[in-house]
């Protein structure tokens, strides 16, 4: 969801905005399979917030965490650059990578059809009833640990609104460090 305090419109050409994006924030190609060189850009980064290009004017922004792992558990703003002439329009809203989704749903069809499995061969009396108990707290926690990445990782992200309002909107000058 947009923060009011990032304007959903800039000042400058969506190549403007691509730009200062790309010079402000770190760039990276996946979380989930980063490279060398992005692993040591990421231990040595000092930016608040990640971004990964989905395609020319397609984003993904997420907070930079200690690790690329937990990075990849917390939420990102999913969005696009839109050309308005001499303005862009920024359009995004807040999700999971689409990779962090597809691992979560098949981790949870795999708990959730072993689950039912289970109760069939517990119910038979194949196996032991503590079965049931053990995989459902393997269902509880393969739940909460998500959610707790959406909360943390959250919190972390919308902490960097300010930053990332500055690091679109404002033009780039020769020389500068972010």
């Amino acid at each position: 969801m947009p923060s009011a305090r990032i304007p959903p419109e800039v000042q400058g050409t969506a190549a403007d905005v691509r730009k200062r994006l790309d010079a402000r924030l770190l760039v990276v190609k996946s979380l989930w399979f980063p490279t060398p060189r992005e692993l040591r850009a990421w231990d040595q980064s000092g930016v608040p917030l990640y971004l990964r290009w989905l395609g020319p004017h397609q984003f993904e922004i997420g907070p930079w965490l200690a690790s690329m792992w937990a990075s990849a558990f917390s939420p990102v703003w999913r969005g696009e650059i839109i050309a308005e002439g001499e303005r862009a329009r920024l359009s995004w809203r807040r999700t999971w990578t689409a990779l962090t989704w597809g691992v979560l749903i098949a981790w949870w069809i795999v708990v959730i059809g072993w689950a039912g499995a289970l109760i069939v061969v517990v119910g038979g009396g194949q196996e032991s009833p503590w079965w049931v108990l053990w995989w459902g707290l393997l269902a509880l926690s393969t739940t909460a640990g998500p959610a707790v990445g959406w909360r943390f990782g959250g919190r972390a992200l919308d902490a960097q609104h300010d930053w990332l309002e500055v690091a679109a909107a404002d033009p780039l000058v020769d020389g500068e460090d972010w």
